[in-house]
């Protein structure tokens, strides 16, 4: 009975919270072979408690990413003088 009351409570006050995770089925042309094998790996790294490993790739994968997002918005300007095939890409990849 006072079980029942307190989870009422702790329901009400501080439900848990469900998380989705949302997998896209074609990935932004800015994700390479390279940065999904690192994220691979650092999924399988994770699972191991490998947590020193963990940064070092969570770093790596960040650095590459902003790298080939650079790029590619960087070539998609330099390709496309028209503005309106400049923004669908932005639109397309934010």
């Amino acid at each position: 009975m006072i079980f029942n009351t307190i989870k009422s409570v702790l329901d009400k006050h501080a439900p848990l919270k469900k998380k989705n995770r949302i997998k896209r089925n074609h990935q932004p042309e800015w994700v390479t072979e390279e940065i999904k094998s690192l994220m691979y790996q650092r999924n399988k790294c994770h699972k191991k408690g490998l947590f020193d490993h963990i940064k070092v790739l969570r770093n790596k994968i960040a650095s590459l990413t902003r790298k080939s997002k650079r790029n590619f918005f960087n070539n998609a300007i330099e390709d496309n003088r028209t503005t309106n095939v400049l923004w669908r890409n932005i639109k397309n990849y934010i």
